[in-house]
């Protein structure tokens, strides 16, 4: 990572995690896309798309309003993405309008989601036996 990204306090490209499915980090690492996703992408502010710079910065701050004024802002929001749970996590600066998110998979809904899968299956299972019983 060069010197100007760290200053800009860059996200640093994670792993996929090892608690992922074989098959989810296959996919994760040979897409080139998806791989993009995971290793971070550069995104900018564009509430007002065709406001000049100095409108569209100061739209930005107010909506980011905190207790303190901070220079850089953090945000995360979870969603599923082709039928998986993943977070969008990055960071934007309140005066330049730039940042940068990456996309990374959500630990504990893998958990919930694996959970959820083997309890569906176990329940699978009892109605088939239950079916084949009649």
């Amino acid at each position: 990572m060069s010197s100007e990204n760290k200053a800009m306090g860059a996200i640093e490209a994670k792993p996929v995690p090892p608690s992922a499915s074989p098959l989810v980090q296959h996919l994760l690492n040979a897409d080139p896309f998806l791989a993009d996703l995971v290793s971070g992408l550069p995104v900018s502010f564009a509430g007002i798309p065709y406001a000049k710079e100095t409108e569209r910065q100061q739209n930005f701050i107010h909506s980011a309003q905190t207790a303190k004024r901070i220079h850089i802002l953090h945000f995360a929001s979870e969603f599923l993405f082709n039928g998986a749970s993943v977070c969008l996590r990055g960071h934007i600066s309140t005066r330049t309008l730039h940042g940068k998110v990456q996309v990374e998979l959500a630990p504990q809904s893998l958990i919930v989601q694996r959970q959820q899968s083997e309890r569906f299956g176990e329940r699978i299972a009892q109605l088939r036996t239950a079916a084949l019983r009649l």
